[in-house]
């Protein structure tokens, strides 16, 4: 990298370079502020040498204007200044100086602190690739996650899902699919963690609930296996929370295992919640052989099943203060219009949360039992295949 020197005053300024380059540094000069900014537009400049008290564009306006630039890597600003007062150095501080040095320089003093930049700017360096390719990595695995695992777009008319990840790729999944005699089989789940790590084992588990659903398995077959296979890929302290589900229009049946969810809530299509699915059992990939008994409801025709992770009822707003079980009940209370319930509910969580960073996934899905309107599920692939 290279060191500019930045002085309105040229005597000061060929003295300063000359002393550095006989030190071995690679320097570039710029007269004022304007022209700094010009050459850092076009060469690599690492460390910036300034003086502060510069006509048009002093030192500090300089270091803010660097500051500015986020797409740029990051920059060493030393000022030199004659100031000594707190309230000036405070000042620069604020506007991104790293460090001060008295004028006239020290030289050794100067090359010192020039050093300490450098191995900054190289582990600042360092840091943004790792980071940047962290983030290329992270967009490989969402495009796979979306075309293989995830299935943001359901296909059946009774069905509706939102899944909000906290980063590129989260933790959640919701799948679903028909079985041969026209049930219906969902699964929602929720890894622990977030990113890469928590959606590692989403992959096997769309792979198993996808075949064994489509060959009409029962729920507890599919979560007996789906325990044996995260069991045995799944690290020490990564597990799925789950909440399995299957529609049986012939018998007029709710059939659900959840293990580590919230309860999934059946609410009456004029509204009330009618029977909740509470967690029964421990998470999969847990223990090697997990329980799987289910529960076994009688549906009419027009119930919503509505199934979620804890980051619903979890989500902060700005105050620090939780969405909680209350506010999304109250949606269930008295149901005046059926098909925006969903919505509503999304677009409430969505609005408590305005104004903070999302801090965990967020799921959440609502099946109604429609004995007369389900076709089959056709599971497409999301992205587009130019866009993988």
């Amino acid at each position: 990298m290279r060191l500019l020197v930045v002085d309105d005053d040229a005597m000061s300024r060929k003295i300063l370079t000359r002393s550095l380059q006989k030190r071995g540094y690679d320097i570039v000069q710029a007269s004022d502020g304007a022209e700094a900014l010009a050459v850092m537009e076009e060469d690599d400049i690492g460390v910036v040498i300034a003086d502060w008290m510069m006509p048009g564009m002093d030192g500090i306006e300089l270091c803010r204007r660097i500051r500015l630039n986020k797409e740029s890597s990051y920059v060493y600003v030393i000022m030199l200044t004659s100031k000594g007062e707190r309230k000036d150095l405070l000042a620069g501080f604020e506007a991104g100086v790293d460090e001060y040095i008295q004028k006239p320089p020290d030289l050794d003093e100067l090359d010192a602190r020039i050093k300490v930049g450098i191995r900054i700017v190289n582990l600042e360096r360092k840091l943004k690739g790792l980071f940047d390719q962290l983030r290329r990595d992270y967009e490989i695995a969402q495009n796979v996650f979306s075309n293989v695992a995830r299935v943001d777009q359901v296909e059946n008319k009774n069905i509706k899902c939102s899944l909000s990840p906290m980063d590129i790729v989260g933790g959640d999944v919701f799948f679903t699919a028909t079985g041969p005699s026209g049930s219906q089989y969902a699964l929602l789940g929720d890894f622990t963690g977030h990113g890469l790590s928590a959606a590692i084992g989403a992959i096997p588990v769309s792979d198993i609930f996808y075949a064994m659903a489509e060959k009409g398995h029962s729920i507890e077959n599919i979560v007996t296996e789906t325990n044996r296979k995260l069991k045995g890929i799944l690290p020490m302290g990564l597990f799925l929370c789950a909440c399995f589900i299957k529609l049986d229009y012939t018998r007029g049946t709710l059939t659900a295992w959840n293990g580590g969810l919230p309860d999934a809530l059946i609410v009456g299509s004029k509204g009330g919640i009618k029977k909740r699915l509470a967690s029964m059992h421990l998470p999969l990939g847990v223990v090697n052989k997990t329980d799987t008994s289910v529960e076994i409801v009688e549906l009419a025709q027009g119930d919503f099943i509505f199934v979620y992770s804890d980051g619903v009822t979890e989500a902060l707003n700005k105050d620090g203060e939780m969405f909680g079980q209350e506010r999304l009940e109250e949606h269930f209370a008295n149901i005046k219009d059926p098909d925006s319930l969903f919505d509503e509910i999304s677009g409430s969580v969505s609005a408590f949360c305005s104004g903070k960073a999302q801090d965990d996934d967020i799921t959440m899905a609502e099946i109604r039992y429609d004995s007369e309107g389900v076709r089959p599920f056709d599971r497409k692939t999301v992205s587009k295949p130019e866009e993988v």
